[in-house]
């Protein structure tokens, strides 16, 4: 058996010694002993043996031994993989180079003639464990690196992998757009052909106006989905929160999918709590979940189905369930039906249409509002059901303007006033949109006037003056807001007092919020329906003449009869103008102050005459809002205050309540809220 290791400490190099002769062995492991440790054996079968047991990082073996000589044992050592890399140094008292030759060919790194000095031997040995160790961090480098270049090559493939299905996903994703865009277009032009051809009767061109309104609605919708998808991963969907009943946002979900839940036979079911109570939310986005759901539930009901709504309360949570008697759901499909551009495979798009956005959107508004959404389905044909939780917001006491807004009526079931003699001018840089418009609005009485720029509008100012001025936005060289600015600098006999409507392709609800600021007094998104744009220029122009008729009596009143005298202090220009708009419009005078140092100063000036106060509360200089309503207060008890707010501060809203504020309103103020809200404080303040 091999001899002991020994030597210096473990840290060092193993050498092993194969030797034969005892006396040479013993010198050779004294001599190496100083410098590393050491490990003998008299033949190559034991040297064998110590190589697999221990491992050496150099072996130095004699080429002359019994049983297995030095040739032999250094071949059985170059056939073995695990150490076909060990340095192996061969002693020879022969000088045959022919025999040399063969070690060195047979795998030997060196070899020695006896007799040898005992440091020439050091020396060598030293530098092949200097080289083995080297050559051991290299390996290990290279295995680790192998592991990371193995983990890198699975991430790249991983990826890879991930990057093919987005690819083919987007690719799935603009062919179904590209149907879902060239569907309605198709029926568009075909119709739009036949008209121009007087092919068709008038029962077939009732029917061809009817299509084409509702493939271009269709395209409307696609829009809005990408839109509201592209306002979601940016993180810049908008939401205006309060208090809210869910009762009449359902109602209003299933009065809008009930004319294609009807074209289809399908019965539409409500089971709704009345007492389920208020969640904190968006009116518009929650009516949005809703109607999503069913038009999901609509789209893969057969014929003659069912759809149910169920509003219930569970707890402290609201639920809203919509069940179907439709197509149903893959198991494996389910934990994928809220992702983006998701469908269950290419025949349901080509089956059912749609982009695959509508239950993404809905994960998305549900989630803003703290709330889940789940969907199960026991399978194929089995039908589906999507449940959206939310949380309440407290009992109906606790809450603050808990009431929701009515749902909107149906454009259609309203007949659009008269415009007879009402001078209008359209301000837009397309001239299909500008002709059209023009044409709508002669068409229900109006005298129109058409501009494609600012300086043209401005021109058309010098010789004509529109009581109502429809304007685009987005318009070269100077837009929508420039040409406000310009027009509102004009005297109002020259048309500086015209009220300005935005209709713009700009739908966001960050969009209608700059508008309204800027001064704009009413906002329509593009595209319009025609009955919507009629009656927003008519409310325009009543609204204007109803303001020039109390200035006309203002004058010939007794004070206390007179138009009330508004003072309003805001810092910031466009709401500042935008509210003394809004307020003259509504027959009131307006004082205005750019601080609340500036309307400290009017308030000391002319207290007696102001009967109310608007004033904002924390953006101007030194919050001076409250100092405003605070001094008003102190000095005149009876003249209400309304507090204006872009943040919902409510420590400070609960404070002026205590001391003469009458309300507090958030911005952006919509123009008729704003109205409203003075007409309550002053009718208030008169009946004490």
């Amino acid at each position: 058996a091999p001899a002991a290791v020994r030597g210096q400490e473990r840290g060092q190099g193993l050498v092993l010694v194969v030797e034969g002769n005892p006396e040479m062995n013993r010198f050779l492991a004294e001599s190496l002993a100083p410098e590393c440790r050491v490990a003998t054996a008299f033949d190559g079968r034991e040297g064998l043996e110590a190589v697999r047991t221990l491992r050496p990082d150099v072996i130095l073996t004699d080429i002359m031994m019994p049983t297995m000589g030095g040739d032999q044992f250094v071949r059985a050592i170059r056939a073995d993989p695990e150490f076909d890399a060990t340095p192996i140094v061969v002693l020879t008292a022969n000088a045959d180079e022919d025999l040399r030759v063969e070690l060195l060919r047979a795998g030997a790194q060196d070899y020695l003639m006896k007799p040898f000095v005992a440091e020439e031997i050091r020396a060598r040995l030293g530098n092949l464990m200097t080289l083995k160790r080297a050559r051991d961090v290299l390996r290990e480098t290279l295995a680790s690196q192998g592991q990371d270049l193995a983990a890198l090559a699975e991430e790249v493939s991983v990826r890879q992998r991930e990057l093919t299905a987005a690819n083919r996903a987007k690719d799935e994703f603009l062919s179904t757009l590209s149907h879902e865009l060239r569907t309605p277009v198709t029926g568009v032009l075909a119709w739009l052909w036949m008209l121009r051809q007087g092919q068709l009767d008038a029962e077939s061109t009732a029917r061809a106006i009817e299509t084409m309104d509702g493939s271009v609605r269709s395209l409307v919708r696609i829009i809005d989905d990408l839109l509201d998808v592209s306002r979601i991963t940016r993180g810049q969907l908008r939401f205006e929160l309060a208090p809210l009943s869910l009762v009449p946002i359902m109602q209003a979900a299933v009065d809008a999918v009930r004319p294609p839940a009807d074209a289809k036979g399908i019965r539409l079911v409500t089971v709704m709590d009345p007492e389920v109570g208020l969640v904190r939310g968006d009116a518009g986005r929650l009516q949005q979940v809703a109607s999503n759901l069913l038009a999901n539930a609509i789209k893969f009901t057969p014929h003659g189905g069912r759809v149910e709504l169920r509003l219930e309360r569970r707890g402290s949570e609201a639920r809203v369930m919509v069940s179907d008697t439709g197509v149903g759901i893959r198991r494996e499909f389910l934990p994928r039906v809220f992702e983006r551009f998701s469908q269950a495979d290419a025949s349901t798009t080509r089956d059912h249409g749609g982009l695959g956005l509508g239950l993404a959107i809905v994960r998305h508004l549900v989630e803003f509002h703290g709330g889940s959404v789940a969907a199960q389905s026991a399978g194929p044909n089995q039908g589906a059901t999507f449940t959206v939780t939310l949380p309440l917001a407290g009992p109906p006491d606790a809450a603050i303007a808990a009431s929701p807004p009515a749902p909107a009526e149906p454009a259609e079931a309203v007949s659009a006033p008269t415009l007879a003699g009402l001078r209008v001018l359209v301000v837009d840089d397309e001239a299909d949109t500008r002709e059209a418009l023009q044409v709508l609005l002669e068409g229900a009485g109006a005298e129109v006037g058409g501009s494609a720029s600012v300086a043209d509008t401005l021109e058309v100012l010098r010789h004509w003056t529109p009581e109502v001025l429809v304007a685009d936005i987005a318009m070269p060289s100077e837009d929508g807001y420039a040409l406000l600015r310009q027009v509102r600098a004009r005297e109002p006999a020259e048309g500086g007092d015209v009220p300005v409507l935005a209709l713009t392709a700009y739908a966001g609800a960050e969009d209608r919020r700059r508008a309204l600021t800027a001064g704009f007094q009413d906002y329509l998104a593009k595209p319009v329906d025609p009955p919507t744009l009629v009656r927003a220029i008519a409310k325009l122009a009543k609204d204007r003449r109803r303001a020039e008729r109390g200035k006309r009596r203002r004058s010939d009143l007794p004070r206390d009869t007179r138009a009330k005298t508004i003072l309003l202090v805001e810092d910031d220009p466009g709401t500042r103008e935008y509210g003394r708009a809004v307020l003259e419009q509504s027959g009131y005078r307006v004082r205005t102050a750019r601080s609340g140092e500036e309307g400290l100063r009017v308030w000391a000036a002319h207290r007696k005459e102001i009967d109310l106060v608007v004033t904002d509360l924390v953006m101007l200089p030194g919050r001076g809002g409250v100092k405003v309503w605070q001094t008003v207060h102190q000095q005149r008890a009876d003249v209400p205050v309304i507090v204006l707010s872009g943040y919902p501060l409510v420590a400070e809203m609960l404070e002026a309540k205590n001391q003469g504020v009458v309300e507090c309103l958030e911005k952006p103020v919509e123009p008729e809220h704003l109205a409203a809200a003075v007409r309550r404080a002053l009718a208030q303040a008169e009946a004490r």
